[in-house]
């Protein structure tokens, strides 16, 4: 059977082209019919229109002046920092107006980390502060607030320009004065460069005042790092110009402090919901903290528009409330201003909006573990009542004998801390005489050697009792236990735990009822306002451009169009003589709705990310103003609300219409819920191998990039451990809005705990070294799996500090900056690192090292080897035979910051070059360009020693002798590897050549004479090789 023949010859192509067309088409209708019928689309919300309510109310309260009025009475409070003045008497009036608008009140205490500046002033050098001159430090560096010896930092007042940068001669004993007006070319508003010059604190100011200072993000980011250094950071009033050239003494204390915080929750409760109350509930939420570069003054001008436009709502809704058909939830947090910590707590209380349970069980059970702690430490308080407890051993046996074994188990483990607390506070003066004798040249005949053996024997009187029962200590070593009052420090630990477990159990039961509370709503939408006045006197100001952000993606697609529909509608009604653009959902509208904020921030991306569907109208022709959302001015500009008329007219009447129910808005699964725990302790400490003290009140973290610091907020949530060095924190945001990315995020979860002393300076710090993270791995953790036991091993550590990392052959950092011990010539063992915006590596203060320099090699960048080091600020002069490596080294303890590094830098390299070459010239193995360029080395050495030549220049000469001494390193230490190889290589060869020279020339028979030969022989040729060899 043949196939039939389907080509027709006579079709022209005009007809086959016509005919290839018609199937195209007809394929194309097919397919577009197809995906408009068969093709299930996304169901949107619908938008239910009822508008027969009451307008003139909502547009009364949410007028200019009305939120005007409001936001000079929050501006009267003062500055409004996590835990100042200002900010308990705002919270005082936030709790007036929920309670007098009849609101459902709940108030959650939430621990927040705040720095408090305890101490800021500048004296003259007669001890009285200078005449009208306020000085103010700027957000801490990431872990380390600004903080100052107990003697403070001296020296003069210096105006630093371009001039004096290239004339001045030393910078050592000055403090750096910018002024914003006129800032040296190429350093501007950057703390680092001054300080590798030598200068002992910066401070900022303006000739004309701080008002003239731009307080953008771009202005002034790089006053602050994200490394934990500490240095002198400030701002002044313009006085301080007053005062240049006068010997000044700073005084600057500021430290972390567990800041009080409330969330406060009101909820008005809709009248025309029914005998059973709302299923759905709109959620208006704001924040009464203010942001800042500068802590200590907070004003907060910005801010505070959208928190007055919250309690302006607050009136008009309250007036409605008999006809709402949605409840509506005022919330007021007050810590935005470090990672929003206040928005974060209370999520993890209240739950995702789809999954409430998971956070209810959680604080179930923190609530039981509350209750069952406070009755064993109240069952042991008890005890107490007898006088002989903790004093007798048989009473104190008998008493014990008492308790049941969860109780006695529990007071073991306190005593334990308790006898380790002691232990650690022996172990400082301990510290301190070790240092001391170290500082004397380790004389063990000297004084400060007798110090240190004394401080020695009572830090081991305590060691010696440490793990055993209380019992054992009463009976065995009593004279001891009176002596450090034991009785009174166990009572005291026990004490202190019960009034813990109190507080806890109290916000325990609040954090139940809330959850409770809010699992009564099937839906709940979210407002979170962000609204601003316009500073700019650009052309287009009296334009208000306005548009929605949603946070994440899901919800701009779920609940976008639903929210969009409404405002759109909203703004179709608005009059268009008040000057209202909306722009409407588009594509990528998450993407660049963020850019329009200039680093402003709500706490709208934890809701998002707990699935909430949550809105923050805000302006999108205001970038300028969103910019000094942190400023700390009293912006006059900002008073001035007549620029937002038509956007607070436009959310009040969102607001509004959502409240009488209309819209629909459907919740989304976002994130899964996760819990951040564990326990910090501290090694080294006890006779324990395993580290076993909590550190209680530790601050645990993550590193961060350098933009965790976003227009005077910190990007990211800091908690406390509690008393049992424990850290429990369940989350509902993704990782990054807990834990910013930085380069360490990306090897995994690696939270980093530090501990801090009396004056604020970091004492304990996560070891990164073999060691602590054998004991506990708390780097590279699985983002899933090990976050919940995440302990972290703290070791006692003082920071040392390197800015100037320039390699002059490059004129690029060095790749890597390794500290070796110097006693063992290996890099160190405990260490915590940072790189950043600085060179900062903590290390045990007792320690003496060397600092080495590596770099990649032109072939290979990637492979790093030693291009410089450094020996100590006296490195063993060439002359002095002490081996190839020879130095003082430096003292951890001593050197915070390492200055001068080209000069330090290039003696150490001459002293170890300069011996090398010594050895070489008297075997006539250097060759006339090494001496040159070590003579050349020398010459610029002496040249940048001279204290009559400026800074400038000897910096300049300091470099370009570690030029001449780096390029003669490698040559001299090959020179050096090529003889000796080339020794081995004739000695190899003289092997046979002496075999096969005495078969030639003798051919003993007698084997004795064979070896007698091969002696001779070899002694004979190792003779001349080494009379002609040059090594």
């Amino acid at each position: 059977m043949t196939r039939p023949d389907t080509h027709n010859p006579n079709r022209s192509v005009p007809q086959t082209i016509a005919l290839a067309g018609g199937v195209l088409a007809l394929t194309a209708v097919v397919m577009v019919v197809f995906l408009s019928v068969g093709w299930p689309a996304r169901k949107r919300p619908a938008l239910d229109v009822f508008e027969a309510y009451d307008h003139q109310t909502m547009r009364r309260a949410m007028s200019p002046q009305a939120v005007g009025a409001r936001q000079q009475a929050i501006l009267a409070c003062g500055s409004r920092y996590i835990g100042q003045e200002g900010f308990g008497d705002v919270q005082a009036m936030i709790r007036r107006a929920y309670h007098d608008a009849g609101l459902e009140v709940y108030e959650q205490q939430v621990d927040t980390v705040a720095p408090r500046t305890l101490r800021r002033e500048i004296l003259g050098a007669d001890g009285r502060p200078l005449d009208g001159v306020e000085i103010y430090p700027f957000m801490p560096n990431h872990f380390q607030p600004t903080t100052t010896a107990d003697e403070g930092v001296a020296g003069t007042l210096v105006r630093v320009t371009d001039e004096v940068l290239r004339t001045r001669t030393t910078f050592d004993d000055c403090i750096a004065v910018i002024d914003a007006a006129e800032m040296p070319e190429g350093l501007g508003v950057d703390w680092r460069p001054y300080a590798r010059l030598g200068f002992r604190a910066v401070i900022l100011s303006h000739r004309e005042g701080l008002d003239r200072i731009g307080w953008t993000r771009a202005s002034v980011e790089w006053m602050v790092s994200n490394v934990p250094v500490n240095y002198p950071r400030l701002a002044a009033t313009k006085e301080i110009f007053d005062h240049l050239g006068r010997t000044v003494r700073l005084h600057v204390r500021s430290r972390y402090v567990n800041a009080p915080n409330i969330n406060f929750i009101g909820i008005l409760r809709a009248g025309a919901a029914g005998e059973g109350g709302a299923e759905e509930a709109l959620v208006l939420s704001a924040r009464y903290d203010a942001a800042s570069w500068l802590p200590d003054r907070a004003p907060g001008t910005i801010p505070a528009v959208n928190l007055a436009a919250h309690l302006s709502m607050l009136d008009a809704l309250a007036a409605a409330r008999d006809d709402l058909r949605r409840d509506v939830v005022f919330v007021a947090t007050g810590a935005g201003s470090v990672g929003h910590a206040g928005a974060a707590r209370l999520l993890s209380v209240l739950g995702g909006a789809m999954q409430p349970g998971e956070a209810l069980k959680h604080q179930r059970g923190l609530l039981r573990e509350n209750r069952e702690h406070l009755a064993m430490v109240e069952q042991v308080l008890a005890c107490f009542s007898d006088e002989s407890f903790v004093v007798d051993a048989a009473a104190t046996g008998a008493a014990l004998s008492g308790l049941d074994r969860a109780t006695r188990t529990f007071l073991d483990e306190q005593f334990r801390y308790i006898l380790n607390t002691l232990l650690l506070s022996r172990k400082e003066p301990l510290l301190a005489e070790r240092l001391a004798f170290l500082r004397g040249g380790a004389d063990t005949a000297g004084e400060a050697f007798r110090r240190f053996l004394d401080a020695q024997k009572a830090y081991e009187d305590v060691l010696v009792i440490g793990g055993y029962p209380v019992e054992k200590v009463l009976a065995e070593y009593g004279d001891l236990a009176r002596r450090v009052e034991l009785r009174r420090l166990c009572r005291e630990r026990l004490e202190f735990l019960a009034a813990y477990h109190r507080e806890h159990v109290e916000r325990g039961d609040m954090a139940v009822e809330l959850n409770r509370r809010f699992q009564r709503y099937r839906r709940v939408v979210v407002c979170t306002p962000l609204l601003v006045p316009e500073l700019s006197r650009a052309g287009g100001a009296d334009v208000e451009e306005v548009s929605f952000f949603m946070g994440d993606r899901k919800n701009h697609q779920i609940t976008g169009p639903a929210v969009n529909d409404l405002l759109a509608f909203i703004a179709e009604q608005a009059d268009p003589s008040d000057g209202l653009r909306y722009l409407s959902q588009a594509p990528r509208h998450e993407a660049v709705m963020p850019t329009k904020l200039g680093g402003a921030t709500s706490d709208l991306t934890y809701w998002s990310f707990a699935g909430y569907p949550a809105f923050q109208l805000m302006h999108t022709n205001r970038v300028e103003s969103y910019q000094q959302w942190a400023s700390p001015i009293d912006l006059e500009r900002a008073r001035d609300l007549t620029s937002m008329r038509a956007s607070l007219a436009m959310l009040g009447e969102a607001v509004l219409s959502i409240a009488y129910g209309n819209g629909r808005f459907e919740g989304v699964e976002v994130f899964a819920p996760r819990t951040y725990a564990g326990r910090v302790l501290v090694g080294g400490l006890g006779r324990s191998i395993v580290p076993n003290y909590p550190l209680a009140d530790a601050l645990v973290a993550t590193k961060a990039n350098h933009d965790i610091n976003t227009n005077g907020r910190v990007r990211q949530v800091f908690f406390w451990t509690d008393p049992y060095g424990r850290y429990d924190f369940p989350s509902i945001c993704g990782r990054e809005e807990i834990f910013p990315a930085s380069q360490e995020s990306a090897l995994g979860y690696c939270p980093v705990a530090v501990g801090y002393d009396e004056q604020g300076r970091i004492r304990f710090i996560r070891d990164e070294g073999p060691t602590g993270q054998k004991a506990y791995r708390s780097m590279g953790l699985h983002w899933l799996k090990d976050i919940g036991t995440a302990n972290v091993v703290v070791f006692r550590a003082s920071p040392v500090t390197i800015l100037d990392r320039v390699n002059p052959q490059t004129f690029q950092d060095y790749d890597a900056v390794v500290l070796m011990n110097r006693d063992r010539l290996t890099p160190v063992e405990k260490f915590a690192f940072f790189k950043g915006d600085a060179f900062c590596r903590f290390i045990e203060p007792d320690l003496f090292f060397y600092v080495d320099f590596k770099a990649g090699t032109p072939e290979n960048p990637l492979v790093h080897q030693t291009r410089a080091f450094m020996l100590g600020e006296q490195p063993a002069p060439a002359a002095v035979d002490t081996g190839d490596i020879a130095g003082e080294g430096y003292l951890a303890a001593d050197t915070e910051f390492l200055l001068d590094i080209p000069l330090h830098v290039a003696e150490s390299m001459a002293a170890v070059n300069g011996r090398r070459l010594a050895v070489q010239n008297d075997h006539q193995m250097a060759d006339e360009r090494t001496r040159d360029f070590h003579q050349k080395g020398l010459m610029l050495q002496e040249r940048a020693r001279e204290a009559s030549r400026s800074k400038f220049d000897r910096i300049l000469d300091a470099r370009e002798a570690v030029t001449y001494h780096a390029l003669n390193h490698p040559v001299l230490r090959d020179t050096i590897t090529e003889a000796v190889i080339s020794i081995l290589w004739y000695l190899c060869l003289l092997v046979p050549f002496t075999f096969f020279f005495e078969k030639l020339l003798f051919a003993f028979p007698d084997v004795r004479k064979q070896i007698a030969a091969h002696a001779v022989i070899f002694v004979l040729s190792f003779a001349l090789l080494k009379l002609l060899h040059p090594a």
